[in-house]
């Protein structure tokens, strides 16, 4: 069996997915009563620093493309929707002080169901259409173009 043209789009899910289940285990340590405060900087670097671009990445490119590919304008409506709100978690989490165990776990927690199944969401529904109607070669331009569109986020949130 050949490989996907989405491939690398599921690798990348599969190299960020530790981080997030890294946000399960900060939610257990927060509720055991176990030192978060390290665990709490870098799950809010690894929000800050990779996943939201890359949720900016599909915005920018992969949303347009299944849209396109879909026929209907808001096609990708409900999973901009969880993009917008795993952000808002994202900065109420950097936000959180480590000795607001609750708050910690609970938006910990639920950063790490919404992104899972997002995540889930992406790879069955718009990857498989992405699968079935392009090329590897087009898939491999759209993916190219979605690490562009990640270069130039993480050059925005520096400068």
């Amino acid at each position: 069996m050949s490989p996907r043209p989405t491939q690398p789009i599921r690798d990348e899910h599969a190299e960020l997915l530790p981080h997030i289940e890294d946000l399960r285990r900060l939610g257990d340590r927060a509720v055991t009563g176990e030192s978060i405060e390290a665990e709490l900087q870098r799950s809010v670097a690894f929000l800050q620093q990779h996943l939201l671009i890359h949720a900016g990445a599909e915005e920018r490119v992969l949303y347009p493309q299944v849209t396109e590919l879909i026929g209907a304008a808001k096609a990708t409506a409900t999973m901009s929707r969880d993009h917008v709100e795993v952000e808002r978690l994202s900065s109420q989490l950097a936000g959180t002080s480590p000795s607001d165990r609750g708050a910690v776990a609970r938006l910990a927690y639920g950063l790490h169901a919404i992104v899972t199944l997002h995540f889930a969401k992406e790879e069955e529904v718009y990857l498989e259409i992405m699968d079935e109607a392009m090329s590897a070669d087009a898939v491999a331009a759209v993916y190219q173009r979605m690490e562009d569109a990640a270069a130039s986020l993480k050059r925005e949130a520096s400068s």
